[in-house]
């Protein structure tokens, strides 16, 4: 296993990369009014870092704030969360050992055999090599981490000192910093929680309405949009109301 010290995160993208870099401001530009625009962020950067990321075929974010479970926020495909589930139910990981000890974590298969086994065995059923886990702030305390995660078809290895890695790292700990903010500390856990089970509503819904209609999913999204709005209680009643009947009507 590799640790690497956490540093500033102040990144040079823009110096090396100004297209790339304002790409990121402009996907990233979220205000955190609330956990759902926290979610949007989250999913923005896992994405972002599958895509821009050598070395990343995955990716997802561990949150731990105060003492309530990890959560696993933006995973990018099923295996990333398959992987996370079994790293919170043994309470061991490199997620969690970034998150514990502010580094940076890299591990392979075979230290990962060395040291957890049983997840190490998750870890080859999922066809993950290896696992790149970076700190997550809230100001100045950890609480969780950036994970990305490589297939073991992949060779490249994720570079600790990756202008896109520490640029993505620079917005999550803003949000980050502005969600806690903008909520009581004993609430953060509650409603970030609250949020994912929301957008998990959402999604299912989407897929209902792909389903029914016979179209694309992101033409789904842009159906359920029109009908839901953006406000937060009408996009959660109606995606309820799909899910429960099972079917989309337009009335709805």
């Amino acid at each position: 296993m590799v640790d690497h010290e956490d540093g500033n995160h102040r990144s040079g993208l823009r110096a090396t990369d100004p297209v790339l870099a304002d790409l990121f401001d402009t996907r990233l530009a979220l205000s955190m009014l609330d956990a759902d625009h926290l979610v949007e962020l989250m999913t923005r950067v896992a994405e972002l870092a599958v895509e821009h990321i050598a070395g990343a075929d995955h990716a997802g974010i561990t949150v731990v704030l105060d003492t309530s479970a990890p959560l696993t926020v933006g995973p990018t495909d099923e295996r990333v969360e398959v992987f996370d589930r079994s790293q919170y139910e043994l309470d061991v990981g490199p997620c969690l050992l970034a998150t514990r000890t502010d580094r940076f974590v890299d591990v392979d298969l075979r230290e990962m055999s060395r040291l957890w086994p049983e997840l190490a065995e998750v870890s080859r059923q999922c066809g993950i090599s290896r696992v790149f886990a970076a700190p997550l702030h809230r100001h100045d305390e950890s609480v969780g981490s950036l994970n990305l995660y490589t297939d073991s078809r992949t060779t490249v290895v994720v570079s600790s000192t990756s202008p896109a890695l520490l640029a993505l790292l620079e917005h999550l700990d803003s949000g980050m910093a502005d969600y806690s903010d903008n909520l009581a500390a004993a609430r953060q856990a509650e409603v970030l929680r609250s949020a994912l089970e929301d957008r998990a509503t959402v999604d299912f819904a989407v897929g209902i309405i792909a389903q029914s209609r016979g179209c694309t999913q992101q033409e789904a999204v842009h159906i359920f949009d029109t009908v839901a709005g953006h406000d937060t209680e009408r996009r959660r009643s109606t995606a309820r109301r799909i899910v429960a009947d099972r079917e989309f009507r337009p009335e709805t």
